[in-house]
Formats: C-alpha cells, structure tokens, sequence
C-alpha cells in the first residue's frame, strides 16, 4: 500500500518574461532584484494584492527607476516652467 499527497501544478517565470502578463497569483522573490523596475512589474502582473505573496518583505531598495529615466522626467519639469 502507499499513500499519495495530492499535487498542484506550479510553475515559475521571470519577472521580465512575466511583462505584459496577468495572472491570478504571484509568489514573489525580491532577493533577485537587479534591474530598474523589477519590483514594479513583478507587483504590477498580479489582479489583486490578495493574490500576492511575498518570499521576504519589500524593502525600498527594492523600489528604484532607471537614472536616465528619472533625468529625463526631471528635464520635462523644468521645461515646463
């Protein structure tokens, strides 16, 4: 005799290939962040924050935006004035 644990499929995907998806649930690993808005999309795909689970706590050094983007939006500011 034996005994069987039932299984759900899971299956893993990179913050940058989940751009542009949607999904119902995310796991989330922030300890891999290594690129400019890569908390953000990683966030961002889920629905619902309720469907969102974190594999350590979000930390502001998680949060950053490229610096070229950031010079280019503080450009348009001063332009406008």
């Amino acid at each position: 005799s034996f005994a069987q644990m039932p299984r759900m499929l899971a299956w893993a995907i990179s913050m940058h290939k989940a751009q542009g998806m949607t999904l119902e649930r995310v796991h989330i690993d922030f300890g891999g962040i290594f690129a400019p808005g890569q908390a953000y999309v990683a966030l961002s795909r889920c629905k619902s924050i309720s469907g969102v689970s974190l594999q350590v706590p979000a930390q502001t050094r998680h949060f950053y935006a490229n610096e070229a983007v950031s010079d280019f939006y503080e450009k348009l500011e001063i332009a406008k004035i």
